[in-house]
């Protein structure tokens, strides 16, 4: 392992809850071909003996460990993540990382080795491969461009020809405070695909070529969770608030996105959830939205798409 510097610049923050997959995470970290960083964890008042697990890597990973009182991420994820976050020190970069995913060895040195030439820029990014519960692949995401704009990120992920997590962005932390932290919506949901927007704005999102992310899917994650009539209706609020978000964000910056794709976007996201949430609830939910773009193309979409969708969805027998 390489050390060069006693001071590191980065830290990595683990807002830690879950213990099935910790000692899986810290032990990627811990292979770090370069160990110039901190390691943050901020055990959310879990149930399970988490301290038992990284006390382990007390030799092997230099890290700050501290057991909140109450748990916050179950109310809001963004506060836990930020209130993590506010552990670090002096570090200048943050890496927000998770309890259950992977990073491959040699991602520390590749953001070292691309920032030093670049100081520029202020957010980066590793592709990405989704792993299940017994570390097998299932998935290889696409990879990103090697630089891509705040708009172009949108659109790509909007029409869904990339995926992106939270875990896999090393970001600057006088950028990250300047724009507010992160972007708040019920359950984080599109939070960090708004705060990538902000960060990415001026000087781009780059990605690194090596080392990359390995993202889990488990029945531990909140993402896939779509069970629960209550947490779902949250979601697709919460989805309606994300666009409309970035539907001002873009304006604001003299950058027009077509309503359509907005809109398009948005029903791609909520009809994941048909069945799930009530029609009414849906129907409302999806008027609000619909009222902040322009007259005619209300007048003319809502009745020849939603209310066909609708129709298919829940009312033809």
């Amino acid at each position: 392992m390489t050390t060069t510097k006693t001071n590191p610049s980065l830290a990595i923050v683990i807002p830690a809850y879950k213990a099935t997959f910790l000692d899986e995470a810290l032990k990627s970290i811990s292979r770090q071909t370069c160990q110039d960083f901190h390691l943050y964890i901020g055990d959310d008042c879990s149930p399970h003996n988490l301290k038992e697990i990284i006390d382990h890597y007390n030799n092997k990973i230099k890290f700050t460990y501290k057991r909140f009182d109450s748990n916050l991420g179950g109310k809001d994820l963004v506060a836990q993540w930020e209130r993590c976050i506010d552990m670090i020190q002096d570090e200048n970069w943050i890496w927000l990382f998770s309890d259950d995913d992977i990073m491959s060895p040699q991602c520390v040195e590749s953001f070292y080795k691309h920032q030093r030439k670049n100081l520029q820029n202020h957010l980066y990014h590793f592709d990405i491969k989704i792993i299940n519960e017994d570390n097998e692949i299932i998935q290889r995401c696409k990879p990103f461009p090697k630089i891509l704009s705040s708009i172009d990120f949108f659109k790509l992920r909007a029409t869904n020809k990339i995926s992106s997590f939270v875990v896999e962005y090393i970001f600057n932390k006088e950028s990250y405070e300047k724009s507010g932290k992160f972007q708040n919506f019920d359950f984080a949901w599109g939070s960090d695909h708004a705060t990538w927007i902000k960060l990415g704005y001026e000087n781009n999102i780059v990605s690194l070529e090596e080392g990359e992310v390995l993202w889990r899917r488990s029945a531990h994650n909140i993402s896939p969770n779509r069970s629960n009539a209550k947490l779902s209706i949250r979601k697709v609020k919460a989805s309606s608030e994300y666009y409309l978000w970035v539907k001002d964000f873009f304006s604001n910056h003299g950058l027009k996105l077509a309503d359509q794709l907005l809109i398009k976007s948005f029903i791609n996201d909520i009809k994941n959830y048909n069945g799930i949430v009530p029609l009414k609830i849906m129907y409302s939910i999806s008027i609000n939205f619909l009222v902040n773009f322009h007259f005619l193309f209300r007048l003319y979409f809502l009745p020849l798409l939603f209310l066909h969708r609708f129709y298919k969805k829940y009312l033809r027998p």
